[in-house]
């Protein structure tokens, strides 16, 4: 009789149930059913949920290839990237993918080194802390572990250049719209499009791309645009608050980075206003004085004007109207 292959929802309930604790980790077990296709074996609760944080009204039934996931600042996306590439790197057969010789990697990629290094500790505590798969390790380095399938997990800064000339089979894009932009006027696209060829020649290679909601603007907004609530969409996009991801942040902290569901989905505030914010007092200010909107010599606040976004087309449409009657 063959021996049961455990899935990632097995193992987080399992063996490493005492990293994630299901009274605080529930909605990651769902997220990973989601993203590997196994939401279906879920309860109906649990689906649920799932269906909530897709947007959808049907579950996916196949693994996902590329994951986008805009959640809250301390939702636990970090912990989670990390557990995910521990997973990927250790409880998946690359035989008959690599060829003799050639290594697969597993690429963290974060906006700056020390933000990476975070990550990466993440991922050492998780093979460090459990003994089958600290006897898997073969070499370490302060940016990379070796193991002895010939999969090695790499810690990396996001820019698109190192990346060219890898086998990956698992990259993950943290803080994704915070990647450093002083070589590309689009450096997540740029990032994103030198990963694909690196992780053609892997079949089941996963991209993981995380973030809190910043701006309506970049590869991870265009994913939540593109393919956020589409039933049958291969391309997983969650979304979610602090608190649904991370029951043990307090009820009544409500600070603008946590309350992702209400940027991105619901109203006007948020992203939109903080990527408006830097040219608002000028640019806009001028389009409504010339306009005759406002007196020339009132500049409008944020709180005088109501966004209305229209996603009839991958640019967002902002139209502006002034709320009369109000002092500016």
């Amino acid at each position: 009789m063959s021996k049961r292959v455990l899935s990632i929802v097995d193992l987080m309930l399992g063996r490493f149930a005492r990293f994630f604790p299901v009274a605080s980790w529930r909605a990651w077990v769902v997220v990973a059913a989601t993203i590997f296709g196994l939401a279906y074996g879920l309860s109906p609760e649990d689906q649920t949920l799932a269906l909530a944080l897709l947007g959808r009204r049907v579950l996916p039934g196949e693994a996902a290839r590329k994951a986008f996931l805009v959640i809250g600042r301390r939702g636990g996306r970090c912990r989670f990237a990390a557990w995910l590439a521990v997973y990927v790197a250790c409880f998946r057969d690359y035989r008959g993918v690599l060829a003799a010789g050639e290594r697969g990697i597993v690429m963290i990629l974060c906006p700056d080194r020390r933000q990476a290094r975070t990550l990466f500790r993440y991922v050492e505590g998780l093979l460090d802390g459990d003994p089958m798969l600290a006897a898997m390790i073969v070499s370490r380095t302060k940016d990379s572990i070796g193991l002895n399938k010939n999969i090695s997990v790499e810690n990396h800064t996001s820019t698109f250049r190192p990346v060219r000339g890898y086998t990956i089979v698992c990259a993950v894009v943290d803080e994704a719209a915070y990647l450093p932009d002083g070589e590309s006027a689009a450096p997540d696209s740029e990032l994103l499009a030198a990963l694909r060829p690196a992780m053609a020649t892997a079949p089941r290679a996963l991209l993981l791309v995380l973030r809190s909601p910043y701006a309506r603007r970049g590869d991870l907004w265009n994913a939540y645009h593109d393919h956020f609530g589409k039933d049958g969409d291969p391309i997983i996009v969650v979304q979610a608050d602090t608190r649904t991801m991370n029951p043990s942040v307090p009820e009544d902290d409500d600070r603008p980075g946590f309350r992702a569901r209400r940027q991105w989905s619901e109203g006007p505030v948020g992203a939109v206003q903080r990527d408006l914010a830097e040219f608002h007092s000028k640019t806009v200010g001028s389009m409504l004085t010339k306009i005759g909107q406002i007196p020339q010599d009132s500049g409008p606040s944020l709180d005088d004007i109501v966004f209305v976004p229209s996603n009839t087309d991958r640019q967002v449409t902002i139209h502006l109207t002034v709320l009369r009657g109000r002092k500016t």
